[in-house]
């Protein structure tokens, strides 16, 4: 009972001690930085406004001098103690850590502990088995270094959930089988090893903490990162990958996207989440691909079937988390696809679930689309033509809106939405052959997933009509209007702030030769017929872009001699094998082109 009790005392004031450490250190790089450094956070004045509002109000708002120093000390603390999933593989098997996360969830949710002890006993398991090589997972050691976790995590955690004795609640869980000397000797040779260094961070105090000033969003919001972070600890080399901050901050992040939360709250998050590291912009870089990883994982619970490697424990905490207590977060369905960015384009992955969806469901006797590959491959030039053009909207043959598939019908009418609300939308579905809701031709739709995706990736910027909640205006910028006479060429600059006009003198036209304004490799075609290249402004480019596809690619086939040399084929149009390569292949290049100036 001694040793209990020591190990008690000793656990309880060693955090305190950690935390306590790492704020002196962190008050003496303050006062080295400048003042504009030193300012409080927003969390800090969050704190602060919760002063004078009731009794418990105001001792949360004592908190505000300490709650910036607070985060980075936790991530300081959980970075020297977080396990290594590769030493945690060697120390327990899968399976056997399998059985001891099921037993974990299933006790604790009939003892009804809190989720913090819960995260506190996966923890200090998973650093013992990462520190001891290859130990005894079986017989009944392993069930008292079990009991003993339980009883560290207890000790270190919230009192309400010590209301029963720990001997008696040794016996209970041991089935009188245990006793509880034999569990306080398997505490002693577990803390050994950990040199007494208990009550770690765990990802549910970041994640209690980056929520703090989240209190606009969904109830649903808080619970569902919770469920999250529960199903990741399934998988360690994901639950200790990122850093505990970055594992919740991408729960979290995942969640407000799943309950379409407002962009005030990735703001929130984001600034809060800076808080805990002095290089904030890596740790905020690594939130997007964890969101991703957090979003497949939670595909994955969902999809495993009863053979899937930990599928007892997943359906534990999908049941846990399907009662009505817990708002039933794990009946939601999980996103399309993850959060791009921060805070997300929501029309642009509005269009995005849209076009997966479509994908996911497409009828198997549809079959696949012919690809330009494909039509490349055979050397026939009409299919690698009307597939070129079908990606810029554009279809030699006709198509009856009859005969339209059911799913182009309704992606169009799922692809509304987003189309109405967004400009960045339209613009992509314009050059899938969109028009007034409806496509005038099948669309690629893998080209146009590809497409929204670059969108959803790309950063606002001021000239496309970004507003802050993650969609673009409809309206553009005013032109301005020249209602005087036009300006020529030889016409001075406009006067600057620093001095008079500088005059500019003229310069010389330089003949077009290439498809767009931007582009001037593309060798000018010479022929019989007059033809002087295809040099447009670039306002008018895409408008004309088929004909001058179809010209160039004329010209190539006839004028260039088949598609002799490199293609090979006879002289003129007699060569139709190596004309039409020379044409597919002379396509190609324009569209990349054409691409790359848009």
């Amino acid at each position: 009972m001694t040793i209990a009790m020591a190990t008690e005392l000793g656990a309880m004031q060693l955090p305190t001690l950690l935390t306590a450490r790492s704020c002196k250190g962190a008050q003496k790089d303050e006062a080295a930085l400048p003042p504009s450094f030193s300012s409080p956070s927003a969390l800090s004045q969050f704190f602060a406004s919760l002063e004078g509002l009731s009794m418990e109000a105001s001792a949360d708002a004592s908190l505000r001098d300490l709650v910036d120093d607070n985060l980075g000390a936790l991530h300081e603390t959980s970075q020297v103690y977080l396990p290594c999933a590769t030493m945690l593989s060697e120390g327990v098997t899968k399976k056997d850590r399998y059985e001891m996360l099921l037993w974990i969830v299933h006790t604790f949710e009939v003892m009804k502990f809190s989720d913090a002890a819960f995260f506190d006993t996966v923890l200090l398991l998973d650093r013992y088995y990462s520190t001891t090589p290859q130990p005894d997972v079986s017989g009944p050691e392993a069930q008292q270094r079990l009991l003993a976790a339980v009883c560290i995590a207890l000790k270190v955690g919230s009192r309400a959930d010590l209301q029963i004795p720990l001997p008696k609640l040794v016996a209970y869980l041991g089935r009188d089988k245990v006793s509880f000397k034999r569990v306080i000797d398997a505490e002693l040779a577990m803390l050994q090893p950990l040199r007494f260094c208990v009550g770690t961070p765990t990802s549910l105090e970041f994640l209690d903490s980056l929520s703090t000033r989240i209190v606009d969003c969904d109830r649903r919001c808080r619970t569902l990162a919770d469920f999250l972070l529960q199903l990741t600890i399934s998988d360690p080399n994901l639950h200790y990958r990122y850093p505990h901050a970055v594992l919740a901050a991408s729960a979290l992040a995942l969640s407000l996207f799943a309950t379409q939360a407002p962009p005030e709250a990735y703001v929130a998050l984001m600034e809060d989440l800076s808080l805990v590291s002095d290089d904030a912009k890596a740790i905020i870089s690594q939130v997007v691909p964890c969101c991703a990883e957090v979003n497949q994982h939670w595909v994955k619970s969902l999809a495993g079937g009863d053979s899937s490697p930990g599928h007892g424990y997943l359906q534990q905490v999908r049941a846990k988390f399907s009662r009505p207590t817990h708002y039933a977060v794990s009946l939601m369905p999980p996103p399309a696809s993850p959060p791009l960015c921060l805070p997300p384009r929501r029309d642009v992955h509005e269009a995005l679930s849209a076009v997966q969806e479509s994908l996911d469901v497409q009828d198997k006797s549809e079959g696949p689309q012919r690809s330009l590959d494909e039509a490349f491959r055979e050397a026939r030039f009409e299919d690698s033509m009307d597939a070129l053009l079908q990606r810029m909207g554009h279809r030699i043959s006709t198509m009856d809106s009859s005969s339209m598939p059911k799913w182009c019908s309704e992606l169009a009418a799922k692809l509304q939405g987003p189309a109405d609300s967004s400009m960045k939308v339209r613009r992509i579905l314009a050059m899938h052959s969109w028009d007034a809701g409806a496509f005038r031709h099948l669309p690629d739709r893998r080209q146009l997933l590809r497409d929204l995706t670059r969108a959803a990736r790309m950063p606002s910027t001021p000239g496309c009509g970004s507003s802050s909640s993650g969609g673009e205006s409809t309206k553009a910028p005013p032109r301005p209007s020249h209602s005087g006479p036009s300006r020529s060429r030889s016409s001075t600059r406009p006067p600057s702030p620093t001095g008079p006009a500088t005059p500019r003198a003229p310069r010389a036209r330089r003949p077009s030769t290439s498809i767009g304004a931007s582009v001037s490799k593309v060798p000018r075609v010479a022929s019989s017929s007059g033809c002087s290249g295809f040099g447009v402004s670039g306002a008018t480019r895409s408008t004309n872009f088929r004909r001058r596809a179809t010209s160039w690619c004329s010209l190539r086939a006839g004028t260039n001699g088949g598609g002799g040399g490199a293609y090979g084929g006879g002289p003129g149009l007699g060569g139709v094998c190596g004309g039409r390569l020379a044409a597919a292949a002379a396509a190609e290049v324009a569209l990349r082109r054409f691409a790359a100036a848009a």
